[in-house]
């Protein structure tokens, strides 16, 4: 049987300077950003149905962080929400950074700016739909 090492995630661009969970929230939005941008000529008629295809991937990456931490349940509860409020901010600034010289929001704005506002609203029930029960 041969060994196959872990993947490791360094963040260097500002090594130890700032919050971890900042780092996390950008790892979750690459997570979803191929399926964000996939987005056709129209809004979707259902949000989640756009972000389904990415949970196996946010799952995984979440509770391999989580357990490479070793945090406590309550602990993992309250970063959970803070990495997702965090994930709001991050959705806010791809929206803008999406209509670039655009003349008018896209379906993909729309659709980034929707999520966002459901993080700020509910980040707890957003946490357990993207990254599994806590």
């Amino acid at each position: 049987m041969t060994h196959r090492p872990s993947p490791r995630f360094i963040d260097w661009e500002l090594a130890d300077i700032g919050d971890p969970a900042w780092d996390v929230a950008g790892l979750l939005l690459t997570c979803m950003e191929i399926e964000l941008t996939r987005t056709s000529s129209e809004d979707p008629e259902d949000d989640d149905q756009v972000v389904r295809p990415a949970r196996a991937n946010l799952t995984a990456c979440w509770k391999a962080y989580i357990r490479t931490l070793g945090l406590s349940p309550d602990r993992e509860a309250t970063y959970r929400v803070r990495c997702i409020h965090y994930l709001g901010a991050k959705l806010l600034l791809f929206a803008i950074e999406l209509l670039g010289s655009q003349p008018e929001a896209t379906p993909t704005t729309r659709l980034v700016t929707r999520m966002a506002r459901s993080i700020m609203i509910d980040p707890s029930g957003v946490a357990d739909g993207l990254l599994g029960s806590g």
